[in-house]
């Protein structure tokens, strides 16, 4: 079957024109390995791409309940490291084609007054989670398009606007004891590893009652405290989807798409876990609209100073020449002695204002002009 997307078609082709030119393993490999391991890896991209839109709902979706897969040792490894051989390549996409039929039944599309997103129900009482600029501002009415052809009423709950994260409920009134929805259970964002597959489902162009979610692989490049990046394909209406482990658990949710395949921004799922009261009672922080300051930097290990550990593509700071290991020195003539301390400057900021940064470069001071940027906006 031929992808109707023209959008996820084009996503496809320019994977195979741009996939030689980046590999984020930490590894010595050949470069011949390397471009090998990297087409297969997206061979293996595109066929899980036209399972997933041709794929048919779960064989019972109304006794579905929760729905993750069993990993085993051996499973569980061929998804940390580059694929082998092709018959790691089958054993991964046979995976993955079971992963796919058992999460996207909970991967919803949810459209509200003013645009439309994707989502992914993780209770079995009907909460999902979701981007904060597809939710919005709390308590206004949503609908949830799930898989299998129901429409539900929701309410959006609470949301953090700095860091681009959204709540839903469904309705209760909506809820049928005979036909219990479908869900996803949270995992643990905190122990993820550079280089390891991850999993990003959606509906990318918006729900469309005649395609089941999108399910695209990619993997980990950068983790911090209330970012992901991966290099998994995002399109709009993907944002508020799940990016997913090798065990089919919720890792982190889609919020912004990058300036290339290789730098696409998601939300850590431990920032839902550390203010779970917050969002389910419909609090709104971190400012009144979605869209937060946005740097993109990562910290460095092992350092006492504001030293530059990643820089992340097509951020803010990548695009005004940041580079890793500067050592950020002052913020607007604000002396910066620590990383804690230049999250804080930047978190006073807003998206679009101009800032200088003094920064140590090989023994020498240089001054920087930042525009900063804002999550959730593309």
């Amino acid at each position: 079957m031929i992808v109707q997307d023209s959008q996820i078609r084009d996503k496809a082709t320019a994977i195979n024109q741009e996939a030689c030119l980046y590999f984020p393993f930490e590894t010595d490999l050949s470069r011949r390995r390397l471009l090998s391991y990297t087409v297969a890896g997206w061979l293996l991209v595109v066929l899980i791409i036209v399972n997933a839109v041709n794929a048919t709902p779960a064989e019972s979706p109304e006794k579905s309940t929760e729905n993750s897969l069993q990993l085993s040792p051996a499973i569980e490894e061929l998804f940390l490291v580059p694929p082998r051989n092709s018959d790691d390549l089958r054993a991964m996409q046979e995976h993955l084609q079971k992963l796919s039929q058992a999460v996207t039944p909970a991967v919803v599309g949810i459209r509200l007054k003013n645009g439309m997103g994707s989502g992914v129900i993780i209770s079995p009482d009907g909460y999902v989670l979701s981007a904060g600029h597809v939710t919005g501002q709390s308590n206004k009415p949503a609908t949830v398009f799930l898989a299998d052809g129901r429409k539900l009423s929701a309410t959006t709950l609470g949301a953090n606007h700095r860091v681009d994260a959204g709540l839903l409920k469904i309705s209760s009134e909506e809820l049928d004891s005979d036909r219990p929805l479908p869900f996803v259970s949270i995992g643990d964002s905190e122990n993820l590893k550079h280089g390891q597959w991850c999993i990003a489902v959606g509906h990318p162009g918006g729900f469309q009652e005649d395609r089941q979610p999108a399910v695209r692989m990619g993997r980990m490049l950068l983790k911090g405290n209330n970012i992901i990046v991966t290099d998994c394909t995002l399109v709009g209406g993907d944002s508020g989807g799940p990016l997913l482990s090798a065990a089919g658990k919720v890792i982190g949710i889609h919020s912004r798409i990058g300036e290339g395949i290789e730098a696409n921004l998601h939300i850590p799922v431990n920032v839902f876990r550390q203010d779970w009261d917050r969002f389910a009672r419909g609090d709104v922080w971190g400012g009144p609209s979605p869209g937060g300051p946005f740097l993109g930097v990562l910290e460095a290990e092992n350092s006492e100073e504001a030293e530059i550990g990643r820089v992340i593509p097509g951020g803010a700071a990548a695009l005004a020449g940041v580079r890793e290991g500067d050592v950020v020195l002052k913020f607007n003539d604000q002396p910066i002695n620590s990383f804690s301390e230049l999250v804080s400057a930047v978190a006073g900021c807003d998206p679009g204002q101009t800032v200088q940064l003094e920064v140590r470069r090989n023994a020498k001071n240089i001054i920087i002009a930042i525009e900063i940027g804002s999550f959730g906006l593309n």
